[in-house]
């Protein structure tokens, strides 16, 4: 993996955003599974799990018989997690941390320069498995990079 990367850096940008986010207590850069789920204490919810799937080529700009710059989609799914005993409090605390993140992830939608655009996208509807109530939001951004890498 690049370290360096333009992927690489989009993703760290979006965790950035997301740390710093009050509601949220915890983020990691991997999916939760349920074991992990019951690992965290009460204070690291609620908790992302952050995701950044592959780019997706869409346009290749061409000068002189060669590629010079490829625009890319990259998605980055966000998977957040809340635990609340109150199932009748559920849809209004995933309610009021989705609307923190949405706000967030659309503060900056170029990430300091580094995507044409972004765009937040919440998954319809949510899950709740007692005590834990999870929502996804999928951030999608166009951005253009090198044939050197992505």
């Amino acid at each position: 993996m690049a370290l360096n990367s333009k992927r690489e850096q989009i993703i760290l940008s979006d965790i950035a955003i997301i740390e710093a986010v009050s509601s949220i207590s915890h983020t990691e850069r991997t999916l939760f599974k349920w074991a992990k789920l019951q690992e965290l204490s009460s204070k690291q919810f609620p908790a992302c799990a952050i995701v950044g799937r592959m780019p997706v080529p869409r346009v290749h700009r061409n000068t002189r018989c060669r590629i010079d710059q490829i625009v890319s989609t990259l998605k980055v799914d966000v998977y957040t997690f809340i635990e609340q005993n109150n199932e009748a409090q559920v849809d209004a605390d995933i309610s009021n941390i989705a609307d923190d993140l949405f706000a967030a992830l659309y503060s900056d939608q170029t990430r300091g320069g580094l995507v044409i655009k972004s765009e937040v996208d919440i998954k319809e509807g949510n899950d709740y498995w007692a005590p834990y109530g999870a929502f996804q939001i999928t951030v999608t951004h166009e951005y253009v990079h090198g044939t050197e890498g992505i």
